[in-house]
Formats: C-alpha cells, structure tokens, sequence
C-alpha cells in the first residue's frame, strides 16, 4: 500500500467543510438576488402588459372609428376592455373578448396589485371608477382625459404609467 507521506499536501476534512459551508452561503445569497430581479421583472411586464392594452384599444378606436375605454377595477386588480358608437351608451354592453383565450377582463399577475397610495399620497389609478371617467380613447385616438396607473409588488417596488391628453401616448416609468 502506498500511503501518502508527510510532505505531500491533500485537503483536510475541516478545509473541505468549510468550502462547502462558503458555496452554501454563495448560493443562498445569489437565490435571493434571483428572487428579487424575478418579482422587479413581474412587476415590469405586468406594466407592459397594461401599456400594451392601452394602446391596442387606442388603434382600434381609430381603425374602426368606435370609442374604446378601459375600466381599471382596483379592489379586484383587474380592468376590462370596452366598445361603443357612442359615448352616450359607452360600456352599456359587457366586456369585449380581449384575451388569448377570449377571456373578457385581464387580471394582474399574482403578486402584483394597483399601488394603494402612489407617490405623493394620489389615487393609485387617476382614471375615476365610474364609467365615463374611465379612460375612454375617441375615434380619432384621443383620450378623453389624462391619467395614470400605478402598480406595487410583494416588496413594495413601485411603476406607473402616464396616458397623455392630446395623442394619448403612453410613459412608462
């Protein structure tokens, strides 16, 4: 048998337990990094998400000259997806299909909820909660009124929108 002598150098069973303990706190730490860049990435897409609705019922308004407006249902983290003729009869009818599946309300993703103060203690959605303060694209692209959208994850981390007044242009931020 050929044991080793000693001047040969080898790891010992303390040098061993200790590198595994450093790569298990190594790969705690990057976990939660991971996790906090997962729930800011959630939080930005469901914004997109919303950035992307609002502008596809702005260019239906204006490809099929009807009035299209978005209820924002904050208690419920939802909102809805509505056409009209006029603004007389505006959201008189349900929800149109507006989903992938043809599901006809949108909800946020899990997590993620309308932000309940905002900066500066405002309304975490400036679009009113009654039908015809919604936020109501014209025929021609225009909101009806100016508003804005915030949302807030698990950690507080917050965004919002801004829907302009003369083109209805959509910030993020």
């Amino acid at each position: 048998m050929n044991f080793p002598s000693r001047n040969e150098k080898a790891f010992t069973l303390v040098e061993i337990i200790l590198a595994l303990a450093i790569f298990g706190i190594l790969v705690t730490v990057a976990m939660l990094g991971l996790d906090y860049f997962q729930t800011s990435k959630r939080l930005d897409a469901a914004l997109r998400e919303i950035a992307s609705d609002i502008r596809e019922a702005q260019s239906r308004a204006m490809a099929e000259q009807m009035y299209y407006g978005i209820h924002f249902i904050e208690a419920e983290n939802i909102y809805f997806i509505h056409r009209d003729t006029t603004t007389t009869t505006l959201f008189d009818t349900d929800p149109i299909p507006w989903g992938p599946h043809g599901e006809t309300t949108a909800a946020l993703t899990e997590g993620i909820v309308f932000e309940r103060a905002g900066p500066n203690n405002t309304d975490p959605i400036t679009f009113n909660d009654n039908w015809y303060d919604a936020l109501v694209f014209e025929p021609s692209g225009s909101p009806k009124r100016p508003g804005s959208v915030y949302l807030q994850n698990e950690r507080n981390k917050e965004r919002y929108l801004t829907v302009g007044m003369e083109t209805g242009r959509v910030r993020l931020y």
